[in-house]
C-alpha cells in the first residue's frame, strides 16, 4: 500500500517512477486508501416467510457469517430501524455448509418482536448484517402482514 504521507513529500521527477507514483496516489484516493470495510457478510432469514400473517409475539430467526466476524444483525420495518437482533446462536448446520468462517458454529441470530406494537397491514422487514469491519449486507427482505 502506498502511504499518502510519502506521496505528498515525494519530489516531482519527470520519470516513469514519478508517473507510476502519481497513478498509485490517484488510485489510492479513489479507492479509499485501504479503508475498505472488508468482505461483506452473507446469511439468510429462516423465519418469518414472505406473505406470512403475524400477530402477537413472534420471533425472526436466521444466520450470518463473515470472514471478518459478525458485529451485529438489525431488523428494519419499512426501511426504518426497528431493533437489533441477538447474535451468537448455535448453528452447526451453517458451519457444515460454509466451513472456515470464524464463529460459524454460532452464526445464528434471533429477534423477538411484538406485532401489537407495529402498525397493522402489509410491511417489509429487512434484516441486515454488519461485519466487525463495518461491511453491511441485507440478508433478506420479507413482506409480512401484521394483524391484531
Amino acid at each position: 500500500m502506498v502511504s499518502l504521507t510519502h506521496m505528498v513529500r515525494a519530489p516531482v521527477v519527470q520519470s516513469r517512477t514519478a508517473w507510476l507514483a502519481a497513478v498509485l496516489f490517484v488510485s489510492c484516493v479513489a479507492s479509499g486508501c485501504g479503508t475498505s470495510p472488508g468482505r461483506i457478510p452473507m446469511g439468510w432469514v429462516d423465519v418469518p416467510r414472505s406473505g406470512q400473517a403475524l400477530s402477537g409475539h413472534f420471533s425472526a430467526v436466521g444466520w450470518a457469517v463473515s470472514e471478518d466476524r459478525i458485529k451485529g444483525v438489525s431488523v428494519f420495518l419499512d426501511r426504518s430501524l426497528l431493533k437489533d437482533c441477538s447474535i451468537g446462536g448455535s448453528r452447526p448446520d451453517v458451519s457444515k455448509v460454509y466451513p472456515g468462517f470464524p464463529e460459524g458454529d454460532n452464526a445464528g441470530w434471533t429477534v423477538d418482536l411484538d406485532a401489537g406494537s407495529l402498525p397493522e397491514g402489509k410491511h417489509e422487514l429487512v434484516f441486515q448484517a454488519e461485519s466487525a469491519k463495518g461491511a453491511r449486507r441485507d440478508l433478506g427482505t420479507v413482506t409480512v402482514i401484521i394483524m391484531r
